[in-house]
């Protein structure tokens, strides 16, 4: 009911303070990906991946159709000990983010 949804308390600890991202030492060596779903369809489009070079700020939007998967911020999929093991083998670093604290 409405008097409960405004009366009760938070059960959900503190977020914390935010921990800045290092500054990259040179262009697209670390990168952002996010898809921009919910979008209507234009062209066959519906979906845009979201490319941005975290040193420059420089982003590439990519137009595509609906995924069949979408693998978002701290999914199962991205934390299973197979995909741990593939960004180690490319040498890349996993950093894990959440939708409250984006600067991890």
């Amino acid at each position: 009911c409405q008097t409960c949804q405004q009366a009760k308390t938070e059960r959900v600890a503190p977020a914390g303070l935010l921990q800045p991202l290092p500054i990259p030492k040179r262009p697209w060596a670390v990168i952002s990906l996010d898809f921009i779903e919910g979008l209507p369809r234009s062209g066959g489009y519906d979906v845009i991946l979201v490319v941005v070079d975290k040193f420059s700020k420089y982003g590439h939007f990519l137009a595509m159709k609906h995924p069949l998967a979408i693998i978002s911020d701290r999914d199962r999929i991205f934390t299973s000990a197979l995909w741990q093991e593939l960004f180690k083998l490319a040498q890349t670093q996993l950093r894990m983010s959440s939708s409250y604290h984006p600067q991890t």
